[in-house]
C-alpha cells in the first residue's frame, strides 16, 4: 500500500512539479488539519463573481476521508467548509508529522545560513579594521582629503576618493556594505 506522501507525489504534473492550482493548495491545507471554505466571491454589485473550489477531487484521489459542513448563522453558501474527519485525521497523522519535521529542518537550515552569513560579516569587518590599522597613514591622509573636499563642496571628487578609499579598505569585498565600511574608516 502506498503511503500518503507517495500518493501526493503521484498526483504531480507530468514534468514532476506540483500542480499550481488553488484546489491542490486547498487540499494540502486540509491535510495539514485546517478547515477550508471552498466558496468565494470577488467584486461588488454588478461586477461580482462567485465560484466554488473543488479540493475534494484530490482528497478522494488520495483516499482521505473528510467531512463537509456549514457554519454560517443562517446556512448560507459562504459558510460551507471542508475539513478532515476523525478517520481522516488518523490517516494523515504520519503525513502531518512529516510536514512538521520538514518545516523544522527548513527553519534550522535558514538559521544556520543566517549564522554563517553573520560570521562572514564579522570576519569581513575584522579584516577591514586590521587593514585600516596596517595602512594607518594612507587612511589618515584620505580622511583629511575627504574633509577638505567636503568643505569645498566638490562632491564628484569626494565620491571618487571615498569609493577608492572604501575599496582599498575592504579589498573589493563589499559584503559589509559601502556605508558600513565608510563608517569603519571614519571610526578607526
Amino acid at each position: 500500500m502506498k503511503n500518503l506522501s507517495s500518493k501526493i507525489a503521484s498526483s504531480n504534473n507530468k514534468n514532476g512539479s506540483t500542480p499550481n492550482n488553488v484546489d491542490y493548495c486547498m487540499a494540502i491545507s486540509i491535510l495539514k488539519g485546517r478547515r477550508e471554505y471552498p466558496f468565494y466571491k470577488t467584486g461588488f454589485g454588478k461586477w461580482s463573481n462567485s465560484a466554488e473550489r473543488n479540493p475534494q477531487r484530490y482528497l478522494n484521489a488520495w483516499g482521505i476521508e473528510y467531512q463537509s459542513g456549514n457554519d454560517a448563522p443562517r446556512g448560507g453558501k459562504f459558510g460551507n467548509y471542508i475539513e478532515l474527519s476523525k478517520k481522516g485525521m488518523l490517516q494523515t497523522k504520519v503525513y502531518r508529522a512529516e510536514v512538521a519535521l520538514q518545516l523544522a529542518k527548513e527553519k534550522a537550515e535558514r538559521l544556520e545560513q543566517k549564522e554563517i552569513q553573520e560570521q562572514k560579516l564579522k570576519i569581513s569587518e575584522t579584516q577591514i579594521i586590521e587593514n585600516i590599522k596596517n595602512n594607518k597613514d594612507y587612511f589618515e591622509n584620505a580622511k583629511i582629503e575627504l574633509s577638505e573636499l567636503k568643505a569645498k563642496g566638490n562632491k564628484e571628487q569626494w565620491h571618487v576618493l571615498a569609493n577608492t578609499t572604501v575599496q582599498f579598505a575592504c579589498k573589493n569585498d563589499m559584503s559589509l556594505g559601502w556605508s558600513n565600511i565608510y563608517k569603519l574608516i571614519q571610526n578607526n
